[in-house]
């Protein structure tokens, strides 16, 4: 009598599905990166891009505070934009903020290296982009269509 049914080579092509997904999105996540964290010094500090140019200006004239009720105090605080001559500024102060830490954590708080700080932080989140594409792809469709929206 044949069965019909082998739930261990079931098993074993299901696992074996899993893995080529895993490998598949490291690989993925590797070329996103690769291409994203290339070249991003691409003007060669000329700051050509007016939003970048402007975000570049802000930055180099924020300063760090020394404590919290120093940043709650908007109408003092060395962090706000609108005290540092910026009254119109558009854009979240969070990507702002910290960037500002990190560059002055690697000592890049001039107004060409925060730029450069910038654009390798937008690029690591632009990475976890395509993770988290994945985990809605593969909550709604499955690890497949996950991937395929990574890619």
């Amino acid at each position: 009598m044949m069965e019909t049914s082998n739930p261990a080579a079931a098993s074993r092509k299901q696992t074996w599905g899993t893995v080529v997904v895993i490998i598949a999105l490291i690989l993925t996540l590797l070329a996103g990166a690769y291409f994203r964290l290339t070249g991003v010094n691409w003007d060669d500090n000329q700051h050509m891009h007016p939003d970048e140019r402007h975000l570049s200006n802000v930055q180099s004239r924020i300063t760090s505070v020394d404590s919290l009720s120093e940043y709650f105090d908007t109408e003092n605080s060395s962090l706000n934009p609108a005290n540092q001559g910026f009254g119109f500024f558009v854009y979240g102060t969070l990507p702002l903020f910290m960037v500002h830490y990190i560059g002055e954590a690697l000592g890049q708080l001039g107004y060409d290296p925060i730029t450069i700080v910038g654009r390798y932080v937008s690029a690591i989140f632009d990475v976890f982009t395509i993770l988290l594409i994945f985990a809605i792809g593969k909550r709604l469709y499955g690890k497949w269509a996950g991937l395929l929206a990574a890619v």
